[in-house]
């Protein structure tokens, strides 16, 4: 569950371009990989306002053993940067270990607690740790608003041992064509030691066009 730098970049020009606002949820206590310099860079270059102070310190108990996570940003601080108000920003898990605002296994049925219909859902690399995925899917469903958006970024090739899956696109495309979304952009990842290719996905195409390497991770 962690957003390194080219899928940060990402996040902010998709809130640019779409300019998202309200209540925001994150599936698990997602980690962030950039530290406050770069933070105010991004923030620059994607025409933000600019932060006061950001929270260094991410809540993620397993990030946190690591020496380098002391520079890290917390996911509030990015939301922040990008215009989301801290009171707006949300985090789910099953676990209270992280401290998550909401406290609730998405793979039961939604409860009193997360009712709340957000705007904007990032999956940041939750879903195939999570066993039962249709009651998880059905739930995101549920708690999205009308007009809201939800991102996944999720393993589909060469990530063996982890997590219990790794998805095809097509079962993203189909279950939210078929659950009335719209699909406004969808990308397969080929990921490098220190860069991402991301190549536009097109649902009728083979993947074959894409010159993926198969031995990288996608």
């Amino acid at each position: 569950m962690g957003l390194p730098v080219p899928d940060v970049k990402f996040l902010f020009a998709l809130f640019k371009k779409y300019k998202i606002k309200g209540k925001i949820l994150s599936l698990g206590s997602q980690d962030v990989y950039i530290n406050e310099t770069e933070l105010k860079k991004l923030t620059k270059k994607y025409g933000f306002k600019k932060i006061k102070k950001s929270i260094l310190k991410s809540k993620s108990a397993e990030f946190n053993k690591f020496r380098e996570s002391k520079n890290f940003i917390s996911p509030e601080s990015m939301f922040e940067a990008i215009g989301i108000k801290k009171k707006n920003y949300f985090d789910v898990d099953k676990f209270n270990f992280d401290r998550p605002k909401i406290l609730h296994d998405l793979q039961k049925p939604i409860t009193k607690k997360i009712k709340t219909k957000f705007d904007f859902i990032i999956d940041g690399g939750t879903l195939e740790h999570i066993f039962d995925i249709a009651n998880v899917m059905k739930n995101l469903v549920k708690i999205t608003a009308v007009g809201g958006r939800i991102l996944h970024i999720i393993p589909c090739h060469n990530y063996v041992n982890h997590g219990f899956y790794s998805f095809s696109p097509t079962f993203i495309y189909d279950f939210y064509i078929l659950n009335n979304f719209k699909i406004e952009e969808m990308y397969i990842a080929e990921i490098g030691l220190i860069k991402k290719r991301f190549f536009k996905y097109n649902h009728s195409d083979s993947v074959d066009g894409y010159y993926l390497n198969r031995k990288k991770r996608t």
